[in-house]
C-alpha cells in the first residue's frame, strides 16, 4: 500500500445562532474557532482521517501539511507510521520541534493510524496493544464565555455526567468553585482550569479554594514552560496540578516529569504529536507512576475518536474530557456520534478511529 495524496481542509466552526442548532450554549459568545481536517489517501482506496486544532491559524497548518509534509509522505507505506513520524519531525526540525509543525504532524499521524486500523479491520486500541477498559468516565468541560457556568454545568449533570470542569481565569472566577460545589454536592468531581492565565498570587488563591471545596485538580495554572512555578505550586498543596495540552512531544513531557512540575500529564492527540507520541508520553508517565489523561478538545469529532481509543489503550488514565459545545456539534457531523451514557463513554470497536463523517453536514463549514 502506498500514500497517493495528503489533503488539508480548513473548517470554520459554527457560531452564534448557528451553533445553538447543535449545542445548548445558552448565552455563550464564541470567538471564531477553526480546525483542520486531514485526509491521507492510498492507492488501495483507503482514506485515513485526521484532525488538528491550530488555535486560529488554520491556513498556516494547511500550508505546513501541503508544502512540508505531503511531499515526503506521497509514495510511502502508511503502515510505517513510526518511521514516518520521525521523517516528518526531522524534516521540520529547523523550524519546528514544538508548535505548528508538530500540530500538523499530529493530524497526519491520526490519519495514518486510521488507515492501518481500517486495513486490518481493528480498532485503534487493539492496534496499540489492547484495552485496559471498555468504558471511559466522562467529564464535561465548559468554555469561559457563559454568564452562569454553574447553570451550564447542571444541564450536563442532568444528562448523566458525574464530573465537570470550569474555567477559573481570574481571582473573580474563584467564586464559581464554591458555587459549583454547592450546586452538585459531594457526589460529583469538579475541576478548575486556569488556561495559563495566573500569577503566583492568584494561583495560590485558586489552590486554596480547590482545597476548601475538594476540587479534583487545578489545570494549567501557568504556561507549560514555567516548570519551576508549577513544581513549587504542586509541592505546596494536595490538590493535583495538571498540564500538557500546550506541550509537545515526549521531550517536552520528559522535562515536565523530571522537574516534578505536574501530578497529571495531559497530552492532546491532535496537538502534542498524535497517537504515536501520546503512547510514548503515557509510557514515560507510567514509569513515574503519574496519570496520563488525554486532553480532548473535539471540534470535528475525529480527535474525539482517537482520544477515546487512547484512553482505552493507556493504562494510567482517569477521565475522558468532553468539550460541551463540541459534544453537540459532533452529533451532527458524525454518522455514529459519541454519547455519554450513565457518566461513561463506551469505546468503539469499529476499525481505525471509529469515525465516519457526515459529509453533507460538514461541507457547510469548509472554509472557502
Amino acid at each position: 500500500m502506498k500514500i497517493t495524496d495528503v489533503i488539508a481542509t480548513e473548517i470554520v466552526w459554527p457560531s452564534g445562532d448557528d451553533l445553538k442548532k447543535y449545542a445548548p450554549t445558552g448565552d455563550w459568545k464564541f470567538p471564531p474557532l477553526y480546525s483542520t481536517l486531514i485526509e491521507v489517501r492510498t492507492d488501495e482506496g483507503l482514506v485515513g482521517l485526521g484532525e488538528t486544532y491550530p488555535v486560529g491559524v488554520t491556513p498556516l497548518t494547511s500550508a505546513v501539511v501541503k508544502t512540508a509534509l505531503k511531499p515526503i509522505l506521497v509514495g510511502e507505506n502508511p503502515f510505517d507510521v513510526d518511521r514516518l513520524w520521525e521523517k516528518m519531525y526531522t524534516a521540520t526540525w529547523g523550524y519546528g520541534r514544538k508548535g505548528l509543525p508538530v500540530i500538523a504532524m499530529s493530524g497526519v499521524d491520526l490519519a495514518l493510524w486510521d488507515i492501518i486500523g481500517k486495513a486490518k479491520k481493528q480498532s485503534l486500541a487493539e492496534l496499540l496493544g489492547g484495552r485496559h477498559r471498555e468504558k471511559i468516565r466522562a467529564y464535561a468541560s465548559f468554555p469561559p464565555w457563559g454568564r452562569d457556568p454553574v447553570k451550564d454545568v447542571m444541564r450536563y449533570i442532568e444528562q448523566g455526567f458525574t464530573a465537570a470542569k470550569i474555567k477559573v481565569w481570574s481571582v473573580d472566577d474563584i467564586k464559581y468553585i464554591k458555587s459549583l460545589r454547592d450546586a452538585v454536592g459531594s457526589g460529583v468531581d469538579i475541576m478548575a482550569d486556569g488556561n495559563c492565565f495566573h500569577s503566583r498570587r492568584s494561583a495560590k488563591l485558586v489552590v486554596q479554594a480547590c482545597e476548601k471545596y475538594d476540587a479534583f485538580w487545578f489545570e494549567e495554572p501557568y504556561p507549560p514552560e514555567d516548570l519551576k512555578g508549577m513544581a513549587e505550586l504542586s509541592a505546596s498543596t494536595d490538590v493535583l496540578i495538571a498540564s500538557g495540552e500546550n506541550e509537545y512531544t515526549r521531550w517536552g513531557f520528559r522535562d515536565m516529569i523530571e522537574s516534578r512540575a505536574v501530578d497529571v500529564l495531559m497530552p492532546d492527540a491532535i496537538r502534542s504529536g498524535g497517537v504515536s507520541e501520546c503512547m510514548k508520553i503515557a509510557a514515560q508517565a507510567d514509569a513515574y507512576d503519574i496519570p496520563c489523561d488525554i486532553h480532548i478538545f473535539e471540534l470535528i469529532g475525529i480527535g474525539m475518536g482517537a482520544s477515546l481509543q487512547l484512553c482505552a489503550a493507556i493504562k494510567n488514565t482517569i477521565f475522558g474530557e468532553t468539550y460541551t459545545a463540541g459534544y453537540g456539534v459532533q452529533k451532527a457531523w458524525l454518522k455514529d456520534p459519541f454519547e455519554v451514557k450513565k457518566g461513561y463513554y463506551e469505546v468503539s470497536r469499529k476499525p481505525g478511529l471509529g469515525v465516519e463523517l457526515n459529509e453533507k453536514e460538514i461541507a457547510k463549514y469548509k472554509l472557502k
